[in-house]
C-alpha cells in the first residue's frame, strides 16, 4: 500500500501551526502561529530505521528526498520581532505528534471495505507556503506504516 500523500519537512523553512498546542495557548502556540522547521525527533524504534541511521551519522546530502517514518515531534522556532523586524525572543518548541482512533461508521465500512477502526496519528504543523497537515493513517490491524518525505 502506497501513501496517498506526501508531505515534506524542509530545515529552516517558514511553517504555521494548524491546531492550538493543549495547555500552551498563552504562551503563543496557536493555531496560525508562524513558526520556522528546525528539527525532528524520532523514537528509539524509529533509529534502526536506514534513513534515520544515516542522518545520525551525518551522511545525507541535501537537495535529495529522503523516506523516513513519521517522527515523535517537529521541532520548530518561535519569535517574537520588533518594528524593525529585529527578533526580541526566540524559543524551540516540539509540537509532538498525536494520535487518535476513529471509529468508522458500518455504512462507510461496507461501501468502501475499511475496518472497524482508523488509526491517526498527525503533527499539527504545515509548511508556511504548502498548508498541508502531516497525518499518518493507518488500519489498527495493518503493520504498514507511511513514510513522510524529507528534504534536507
Amino acid at each position: 500500500m502506497k501513501p496517498a500523500m506526501k508531505y515534506y519537512f524542509v530545515k529552516g523553512a517558514p511553517c504555521i501551526l494548524t491546531e492550538n498546542v493543549k495547555g500552551y495557548v498563552r504562551k503563543g502556540l496557536v493555531n496560525g502561529r508562524r513558526a520556522t522547521m528546525v528539527s525532528m525527533t524520532w523514537n528509539e524504534t524509529d533509529k534502526s530505521h536506514a534513513t534515520i541511521r544515516k542522518l545520525y551519522k551525518g551522511t545525507l546530502k541535501g537537495g535529495v528526498e529522503y523516506e523516513v517514518p513519521l517522527p515523535e515531534s517537529v521541532n520548530v522556532e518561535i519569535s517574537k520581532k520588533d518594528k524593525e523586524g529585529n527578533i526580541i525572543w526566540s524559543r524551540l518548541v516540539p509540537i509532538q505528534r498525536i494520535g487518535s482512533n476513529i471509529k468508522i461508521p458500518l455504512g462507510l465500512q461496507r461501501r468502501w471495505n475499511l475496518t472497524k477502526h482508523l488509526n491517526v496519528r498527525m503533527i499539527h504543523v504545515d509548511l508556511g507556503f504548502a498548508y498541508q497537515r502531516i497525518i499518518h493513517t493507518s488500519s489498527c490491524w495493518s503493520e504498514h506504516v507511511d513514510p513522510i518525505h524529507v528534504l534536507n
